[in-house]
């Protein structure tokens, strides 16, 4: 019997690494450790170049008529660092439970997984590790919470990867942020993920 977390956990991680990777050129051989140095900044803006029309031609950035200067951010590590201390409070959330099942869900599950991998790993990614949906479920305005805590850090300029599986993805913060590229469970973001409760023989 393949228990849910087992085989979420294996879509989970083949689809983060699958979308990562894509995005990476085929020149690229030896990982780059260093996010600030020149090296890294080319895998970064490799990445940028072959994420954003996918942001573009999204509804969230579609209506809007100003011009993005994308760029990967010289201070990338203590800005990711920044992010993590800041949205610390919404990764201690109870997992909700649903038609019987007490998670962990797609989103407990990725942040499980992915909080302590090294930035250089995202390849020009800068994740955001939250809780979206059990905020949505068990806590109400714990959302607006985190949409104030998010405007505080986040840039207008930057692409941030999130992973959501709410039916209203990360609803008014995807709005108010559509430079999230948003792996979605729910339906409703850039890149789709499979949603999967109880056990699969």
């Amino acid at each position: 019997m393949l228990t849910t977390t087992d085989l979420t956990l294996c879509i989970l991680l083949v689809l983060v690494a699958t979308v990562i990777r894509c995005v990476i050129s085929s020149s690229t051989i030896l990982p780059i450790h260093n996010v600030s140095s020149l090296e890294f900044r080319q895998i970064a803006n490799e990445t940028y170049v072959k994420v954003i029309p996918c942001l573009e031609r999204a509804w969230m950035l579609k209506t809007r008529h100003h011009k993005i200067n994308w760029s990967f951010p010289e201070d990338a590590h203590d800005h990711y660092l920044k992010i993590l201390r800041l949205t610390k409070p919404f990764r201690r959330i109870q997992v909700h439970e649903y038609a019987g099942y007490n998670g962990p869900w797609l989103e407990n599950i990725f942040i499980t997984k992915f909080k302590d991998f090294p930035l250089y790993k995202f390849n020009g990614f800068i994740p955001i590790f939250i809780q979206w949906i059990d905020s949505q479920i068990l806590r109400g305005r714990l959302f607006d919470n985190i949409l104030m805590t998010l405007s505080t850090v986040l840039r207008p300029n930057v692409i941030y990867l999130a992973v959501s599986q709410g039916d209203v993805g990360l609803g008014k913060i995807g709005k108010e942020f559509p430079n999230i590229l948003v792996l979605s469970a729910g339906g409703y973001g850039h890149i789709a993920l499979p949603l999967i409760k109880g056990a699969v023989s």
